[in-house]
């Protein structure tokens, strides 16, 4: 337990800190106080990237609600030179939203269905960038995956199982995901591979972006082991071979989670 000396000896030094990289004026120091009582990564966070912090504190965005699209938007509007820099971009933003969702937290701005709804919405947006990004990449190689049906690109459907489905994610929580696609076919070129093979790497492509744990941390632990026969299957299945799994194999509280 940090004693209260200590306590206020870290306060000072962050609020040192903020003040050197461009905060003027220094913010209430009870509320700042509940946050590094309440939460050691806060106080990483603020001690190591104080001008992220200091740009936080002066933003007034801890005193709102955010609204899905603000995520969606925010995620969509990184725009990286090339995977590692996407990672780091998703990874820095990820931190900051960590640090407000923290002192919104410690602060009782919000109530917790608020906090785990918010959480869950930067989670799908972040699974979407990843998504596009990614795809952008594998369709440069293989060109889009056809349906042997319809003839239509077909799209990667990325399910949020748990508590990333019920928007009851929390702040340690991992994401639960099954990856489907509408058709078997191929891809249109210039290597053609397997419409399920694209969806696989496509698949790979996105837990890397999300999971790997880098210099600048990771976004979410990503689970997949809730997707038809678990570890050892394929990445991803198409909606027939789901359909029949569910059908045939699926256990009881398969049926149910799904």
């Amino acid at each position: 337990m940090v004693s209260a000396t200590d306590m206020d000896a870290r306060l000072q030094e962050v609020l040192a800190l903020l003040q050197q990289h461009g905060l003027k004026e220094l913010p209430p120091t009870a509320p700042l106080r509940r946050l590094l009582l309440a939460s050691e990564y806060a106080a990483t966070v603020m001690a190591q990237h104080p001008a992220q912090a200091a740009e936080l504190l002066l933003s007034g965005e801890l005193e709102r609600t955010r609204r899905p699209e603000e995520y969606v938007q925010a995620c969509a509007a990184l725009q990286p030179v090339d995977e590692a820099d996407f990672m780091v971009a998703l990874r820095q933003y990820r931190r900051r939203e960590m640090l407000r969702w923290l002192f919104r937290d410690a602060n009782d701005l919000c109530p917790v269905q608020e906090l785990t709804r918010e959480l869950s919405d930067f989670a799908d947006a972040a699974i979407g960038a990843a998504l596009q990004y990614a795809r952008k990449s594998l369709v440069a190689l293989h060109g889009e995956p056809v349906g042997e049906e319809d003839g239509l690109a077909q799209p990667l459907c990325v399910i949020g199982m748990g508590k990333l489905g019920a928007q009851e994610l929390n702040l340690s929580s991992d994401i639960d995901l099954i990856f489907t696609f509408p058709e078997a076919g191929e891809t249109a070129g210039p290597t053609v591979i397997s419409n399920q093979e694209f969806f696989i790497r496509l698949g790979q492509k996105i837990i890397r972006y999300l999971d790997e744990v880098t210099a600048d941390g990771f976004v979410f632990r990503v689970d997949m082991r809730l997707r038809p026969w678990g570890d050892g299957s394929a990445l991803a299945s198409s909606f027939s071979a789901m359909e029949t799994y569910y059908e045939r194999h699926g256990r009881e509280w398969e049926r149910y989670a799904l």
